[in-house]
């Protein structure tokens, strides 16, 4: 029988090898959270372990290795604080219990020789496609293949991205609760196409993009690496923040604050926020 901790934005059962995360489905658990219901992480995609304790209420926090979340990858540290997965708020009379999670976890994480190194693959996985989701004036699905935009009364037909086509996904928050989507193409030399108008949750957005990398990191693994090349494992995603994550958010920030979906003091705030992380 797993051990369970049980706080007020959901419940930790540690299981042999893994923790099954179940979020409540109600507040206080944010609505990202709800939506995922659910989250299983195996101890090997664990990179490290805190725990701060509060005086009405503590939070039990999880580091993850960089690639072993398409979430945390796609997120690139936009996240805000109550929509984290990794976290867990404990009440003041089980904080004591909670640090004992984390010294035990800490103990695990450093019989993994591989803790502090990037997972060649995705270790967590959310809902899977077909997955949809309802725009200011439009839908975008996933069908595990193919993306597609579509205009409900534009009468203009719909746009369809074949997985093998792209290079990547980007997602930004806006920081109103609204996000956006942006498609990177191999074959174009314009190399991203911004969907602004695409606003919506983050509940719903940041599981689509998430969904799309771990399908991409499955064809690209699949790949024949090129004659004549050493073959190296192929690393499901880009570490959690990196430069290069933060410099194409910032480019997202920068076109949404054009086409007017973000303030001039929005961006100026998260461009602050971004560049502090470097």
């Amino acid at each position: 029988m797993d051990l369970e901790l049980v706080g007020t934005n959901g419940s930790w059962a540690f299981g042999a090898d893994a923790i099954r995360m179940q979020y409540l489905p109600k507040r206080p658990a944010h609505k990202l959270l709800r939506r995922l219901g659910e989250l299983v992480v195996p101890e090997r995609a664990l990179a490290g372990v805190t725990f701060n304790a509060g005086r009405k209420e503590g939070v039990l926090r999880l580091k993850l290795r960089p690639g072993a979340c398409p979430f945390t990858d796609a997120a690139a540290g936009q996240l805000p604080e109550k929509a984290e997965p990794y976290r867990l708020v404990v009440a003041r009379d089980k904080q004591e219990l909670a640090g004992y999670y984390a010294g035990y976890l800490r103990d695990r994480i450093a019989l993994n020789p591989d803790a502090d190194r990037p997972s060649p693959e995705y270790l967590v996985f959310g809902p899977p496609p077909p997955l949809t989701f309802e725009g200011e004036d439009g839908h975008v699905s996933f069908d595990g293949r193919t993306i597609t935009f579509g205009r409900s009364e534009s009468g203009k037909p719909d746009k369809t991205f074949d997985l093998v086509a792209l290079e990547g996904v980007d997602w930004t928050f806006s920081g109103w609760g609204t996000s956006s989507l942006r498609v990177r193409r191999r074959d174009s030399r314009s190399t991203t196409m911004i969907f602004g108008e695409w606003t919506q949750d983050i509940d719903t957005t940041l599981p689509f993009a998430a969904a799309v990398r771990v399908e991409l990191a499955r064809l690209r693994a699949a790949e024949p690496a090129p004659q004549g090349s050493t073959a190296t494992p192929a690393i499901a995603g880009e570490p959690l923040v990196t430069a290069e994550n933060i410099l194409t958010t910032l480019r997202s920030l920068g076109e949404l604050r054009d086409a007017g979906v973000l303030s001039e003091d929005e961006f100026q705030r998260k461009k602050t926020e971004l560049l502090g992380r470097l």
